[in-house]
C-alpha cells in the first residue's frame, strides 16, 4: 500500500527550512519555553515549539512530560511516544483506499492516549481515542488521519437552516436569528457574529444559564470561533478562537470533526482532520484558554523538523 497524503490539497503556513540554532544553555532554553507560552497566534506557537524542542533535542523531551504547562507537556509526550512501525494486517480493518504502510506504533500511542487522560482529566470521546492511535506517516514530511473512526462515531447532518449539526440537534432560521436546539433545549442567537473560514457546521452545549456554541468548517481544521452565550436571550458573554490545525486553505476533499465537552468548569474542544488532531481547553465561564495541543503544530509537522 502507498499513500499520497493529499499534499496538493494541504496548503498551510510556509516555514523556512533553515537549520535551527542549538541552544545548550538553560537560560536560552527557558527563553524559548517562554516564547511558547506567550505566543499570541497558532503560527507564533508553531515556530516557538519548533525552536524550543529542536534546541533541547529529542532526548530531553521526556523531561518535559511533567512540565507545569499542560500544552508543553502534551506536545513533549506526543514526540516521546512516537515510534515508526509497519502496518500489520490486523491493523487494516478500517482501511480506506489510500493508507500508508508506515505508521506510528499503536502500543506507544496507546500509552500517549493514557497520558492525555491522566494529565488533562478530560472525558476523552471514544472516536478521538481510537483515531489518535491510528496514524499514517510519511517519514520526514508529515502524518495523516483517515477519519474512519470519526465517521463511525460522530455523525452530522444538514439542518433546516443549511449548516451541518449533530444528529441529535437542529438549527433553524427564526427571523434574522438562528435557533439551535439539542436535547429539548433551545438557544436563539445571531449567527452573523460567528467569524471563521467556511463556517458550515455548528455544535454546542446548551445549559440553563449559559450555553457554548462553535461554528466551524467541515472541510478542514481552519481557525474558528467558540462563544459562551446567555441561554436566555443569546447574548454573547465571551468569544474565543480555536486554533484547530492551523489550516489556511483547502483543495480537494477533507473532513473536520469537532466535539465539545464540559467538565468541572473546563470546556474541552476535541478535533480531527486529515493532517492533524487537536485538543484545546477553555474556562467555561470566561472563555480564557487554558492550553492547546495539536499533533502537527498548526501546519508545521515535526516530522520535517531537524529534531534529533
Amino acid at each position: 500500500m502507498t499513500i499520497s497524503f493529499l499534499l496538493t490539497g494541504l496548503c498551510v503556513t510556509a516555514f523556512a527550512a533553515t537549520q535551527v540554532e542549538v541552544h545548550a544553555a538553560s537560560g536560552d532554553a527557558q527563553k524559548l519555553r517562554s516564547n511558547v507560552l506567550t505566543a499570541g497566534t497558532e503560527f507564533e506557537a508553531s515556530e516557538a515549539y519548533k525552536n524550543f524542542f529542536c534546541s533541547i533535542g529529542l532526548a530531553s523531551l521526556p523531561g518535559l512530560i511533567e512540565d507545569q504547562d499542560t500544552g508543553i507537556a502534551l506536545h513533549a509526550a506526543w514526540e516521546a511516544h512516537k515510534a515508526l512501525a509497519t502496518r500489520q494486517a490486523a491493523e487494516s480493518a478500517l482501511d480506506t483506499p489510500v493508507r500508508s504502510e508506515i505508521i506510528y506504533d499503536r502500543a506507544r500511542l496507546t500509552q500517549f492516549q493514557a497520558f492525555v487522560k491522566k494529565r488533562t482529566k478530560a472525558p476523552i470521546p471514544a472516536w478521538w481515542s481510537s483515531q489518535i492511535v491510528d496514524v499514517d506517516v510519511a517519514p520526514g514530511k508529515c502524518h495523516a488521519f483517515s477519519g474512519a473512526h470519526v465517521a463511525m462515531a460522530l455523525r452530522f447532518r444538514k439542518s433546516n437552516a443549511g449548516p451541518r449539526v449533530p444528529l441529535n440537534s437542529e438549527l433553524a432560521n427564526e427571523g434574522q436569528l438562528l435557533r439551535y436546539s439539542s436535547h429539548e433545549q433551545t438557544l436563539l442567537f445571531d449567527g452573523s457574529k460567528f467569524k471563521g473560514v467556511l463556517p458550515d457546521s455548528y455544535c454546542g452545549l446548551l445549559g440553563k444559564s449559559q450555553s457554548v456554541l462553535a461554528g466551524f468548517s467541515s472541510g478542514g481544521g481552519f481557525n474558528y470561533m467558540i462563544a459562551g452565550l446567555s441561554s436566555n436571550g443569546g447574548d454573547f458573554r465571551w468569544k474565543a478562537d480555536v486554533w484547530a490545525t492551523g489550516r489556511l486553505c483547502l483543495a480537494g476533499g477533507g473532513f473536520h470533526a469537532v466535539e465539545l465537552i464540559e467538565q468541572d468548569g473546563t470546556l474541552f474542544v476535541f478535533g480531527a482532520e486529515t493532517h492533524g488532531m487537536y485538543l484545546e481547553a477553555f474556562h467555561v465561564v470566561t472563555g480564557k484558554p487554558q492550553y492547546r495541543f495539536c499533533t502537527q503544530y498548526w501546519g508545521n509537522a515535526s516530522e520535517a523538523w531537524p529534531l534529533k
